[in-house]
C-alpha cells in the first residue's frame, strides 16, 4: 500500500505531502484545484512519460516520491530479476529537470521507465473515466476474463505452444522464400558450376602453364643459346673446361713451392668440378629443349580457358575460381536438399499446430467457465449500484490463434428488464459504464493483489440512492485494499476514512495547489458545501453531520 507521497515543483504543486491510511481515503475539491494534477504526478512514478513543461516555475527540477509497503506481495523475484534492492518499504522516486531530462529510481537505484511501469502494475491501479471506456474494447474484456479465471498456468503453456508454432511456421516460410528465390538462379548456377567443373582447375596451375608457355614460345632461341654454351664449355675449339683443367694441373705442379699455389690449385679444382656440373645440366637442357608446336597450342588453349573464366567472373586467380566453384557447389547442393528440408519443416508445423490447438482448447475452457462464474458473481452487485434489472453475459467465441489465445470475448449487456443483450459499448450509458466498472473492480479486488486502488471520479453521472449504494461498495472494497477516491459525491466523502481537501492558494505571487487532511468540523463544512454549494445552509450542515454520524 501507499504509505507516503511527496510531490515537489510539479505544475501548480509547489509541495504536497500525503500519508494515506490503510483503508479509505477521500479526496475532494473544486474543479481545477489540482486533483488531476496530483494523479498526473503519481502517473510519473508508474512510468508515464513527461517533459520539462511539468516543472513548476523557474525551479531546477520536480520530484515525485512515493513510499510503498510491499510486505507479503512476493515481489522478491521481480526485484532480483531486475537487479534491484528489495525492501519491504520500497521508495520510488522520479526527477524531471526543466530541460526535460528524466530519471527514475527504485530504492535509490537508477532504473528505466519500463521497469518502473512493470513494478507500478503491482503497486497501484489507477481507474479513471478513460479506463471505464476501455471496458468496451475486446482486448480489455479478454484480459479481464483471464484475470478472473486465474488461468496463468494455462496461458503460459499456451504461449509456449504458440511461440513454437510460430517459430516452425516462420522457418517453413523462410525455406519456401529461399526456394522460390534460388530456383530462379538454379539453372544459371548449374551452368556456371558445370563450366568450372569441366575446366578441372588445379591449384597454382596458371603459374606452371605460364612458365611452360614462355619456354615453348622461345624454344628456338633457347635451344640455340644452349648449343652455343655446350660448345663453349666442352665441345668447341678452345673449350673452357679443358683450359681450366690444364690450368689446374699447372697450379698443382707449383703447389710444392709455396702454400699460396697449393691453395689456388685447390680452388681451381673446385671450380672445375662446378663447371663440369653446369656443363652437364646445360647438355641435358639442350637435349630436352624441343620446339613442340602441338604442346604450345595445348598450353595456349588451356591458359585461354583460364583467362576467359577469370574475365567472365571478374576474378584474378585460379584460387578465386576454385573458391567460386566451391560456393556454387554449396548453393546448388543446398537447393537440391531444400525440398527435403521443406518437407521436414511442414511436418514440424503440423506437429506444433496440433499441440497449439490442444492448449488453445484448454485455455478456452477456462475462459468459458470463468465467463459463467463471473456472470453469476456480478449480477447481485448490479442491485447494489442501482441497476437491479441489468443483465450481462461474456460471449466467448473461437478465433484465429494469437499470442493471447484462440478466442475473442465480447461483453453483452442490457440495463433494462426484458431487453435483448447487445454489445456493451453500443447500449450502456456513461453512468452505467461507471457502475459496471465499479462492480467489476469490486470482484477483481478479490482476484488480484492490488495494494492501492485509485478511483478518479468513477462516480460521475450518478446521484441519490445510486450514489449511496456506489459509495457503500467502494467503502466495502477498502476493507481489503487501500482505496483512494477522488469524488464529487457527498455520499462517498462521508464514508469513514481520511478526507483530504485539495484547494488553490492565491495568497502568494503565484497560484499553487495544496492539500490538507480535514478535521471533523472541516469535513462537515466540506460535505455541506458539496451538498448545497455556497452559501452553506443550516440544512446542509445538519445533513452533513447526519451523513458523518451514519
Amino acid at each position: 500500500m501507499l504509505k507516503h507521497l511527496l510531490i515537489r515543483n510539479y505544475a501548480l504543486i509547489e509541495q504536497l505531502e500525503l500519508s494515506p491510511n490503510i483503508a479509505l481515503n477521500i479526496i475532494t475539491g473544486e474543479t481545477g484545484a489540482g486533483k488531476s494534477i496530483m494523479l498526473g504526478a503519481i502517473g510519473l512514478l508508474l512510468g508515464q512519460r513527461a517533459d520539462g513543461k511539468v516543472v513548476a516555475g523557474n525551479t531546477d527540477k520536480c520530484i515525485v516520491e512515493a513510499t510503498f509497503d510491499i510486505t507479503g506481495y512476493n515481489l522478491e523475484p521481480f526485484f532480483a530479476e531486475q537487479d534491484l534492492d528489495f525492501a519491504e518499504e520500497t521508495i520510488v522516486r522520479r526527477e524531471i529537470s526543466a530541460a526535460g531530462k528524466s530519471r527514475i529510481f527504485i530504492n535509490d537505484i537508477p532504473t528505466t521507465l519500463e521497469i518502473a511501469k512493470a513494478l507500478g502494475g503491482f503497486l497501484i491501479d489507477i481507474h479513471s473515466q478513460h479506463d471505464t471506456m476501455q471496458l468496451g474494447t475486446g482486448n480489455y474484456q479478454l484480459q479481464l476474463l483471464d484475470t478472473y479465471a486465474g488461468n496463468f498456468a494455462e496461458k503460459a503453456t499456451y504461449l509456449t505452444a504458440y511461440q513454437q508454432y510460430k517459430e516452425a511456421e516462420n522457418k517453413l516460410n523462410e525455406l519456401k522464400t529461399i526456394a522460390k528465390r534460388d530456383r530462379k538462379e538454379l539453372d544459371f548456377n548449374l551452368f556456371q558450376l558445370a563450366e568450372l567443373q569441366q575446366a578441372a582447375l588445379k591449384d597454382n596451375e596458371q603459374e606452371t602453364l605460364e612458365q611452360e608457355l614462355s619456354l615453348l614460345e622461345n624454344g628456338e632461341e633457347i635451344k640455340s643459346k644452349l648449343s652455343e654454351l655446350v660448345l663453349l664449355f666442352d665441345e668447341g675449339e678452345f673449350p673452357i673446361i679443358l683450359q681450366l683443367k690444364t690450368g689446374t694441373q699447372l697450379l698443382q705442379k707449383l703447389a710444392n713451392f709455396q702454400p699460396l699455389f697449393q691453395e689456388l690449385a685447390q680452388r681451381a679444382e673446385s671450380s672445375l668440378i662446378e663447371l663440369r656440373d653446369i656443363y652437364d645440366e646445360l647438355s641435358n637442357a639442350a637435349e630436352k629443349t624441343d620446339v613442340d608446336a602441338n604442346q604450345l597450342i595445348t598450353v595456349q588453349e588451356r591458359l585461354s580457358l583460364i583467362y576467359n573464366l577469370q574475365k567472365k567472373h571478374g576474378l584474378g586467380t585460379i584460387n578465386e575460381l576454385l573458391a567460386l566453384q566451391a560456393d556454387l557447389e554449396q548453393k546448388v547442393g543446398s537447393l537440391q536438399n531444400l525440398d527435403e528440408a521443406i518437407e521436414i519443416a511442414q511436418k514440424q508445423v503440423l506437429k506444433t499446430e496440433k499441440e497449439l490447438a490442444k492448449q488453445a482448447a484448454k485455455l478456452s475452457a477456462t475462459r468459458v467457465e470463468a465467463a459463467s462464474n463471473f456472470t453469476k458473481a456480478i449480477l447481485p452487485l448490479f442491485t447494489e449500484v442501482g441497476m437491479p434489472n441489468a443483465s450481462i453475459n461474456f460471449e466467448v467465441t473461437e478465433a484465429k490463434a494469437t499470442a493471447n489465445g484462440a478466442n475473442t470475448v465480447q461483453i453483452l449487456f442490457s440495463a433494462n428488464k426484458g431487453v435483448t443483450l447487445k454489445d456493451l459499448k453500443q447500449v450502456a450509458s456513461g453512468g452505467e459504464f461507471s457502475r459496471l466498472m465499479l462492480c467489476i473492480k469490486y470482484l477483481m479486488a478479490s482476484k488480484t493483489q492490488l495494494p492501492t486502488i485509485i478511483f478518479d471520479e468513477i462516480d460521475t453521472g450518478i446521484s441519490g440512492e445510486v450514489a449511496r449504494k456506489v459509495s457503500k461498495l467502494i467503502s466495502q472494497m477498502s476493507n481489503h485494499h487501500q482505496v483512494i477516491a477522488i469524488t464529487h459525491l457527498p455520499q462517498l466523502a462521508s464514508r469513514m476514512g481520511n478526507h483530504y481537501f485539495v484547494f488553490k492558494d492565491n495568497s502568494g505571487v503565484k497560484t499553487i495547489s495544496k492539500i490538507r487532511l480535514l478535521e471533523k468540523q472541516e469535513r462537515i463544512d466540506e460535505l455541506a458545501q458539496m451538498i448545497s454549494g455556497t452559501p452553506i445552509s443550516p440544512t446542509a450542515i445538519a445533513a452533513a453531520e447526519e451523513m458523518l454520524e451514519s
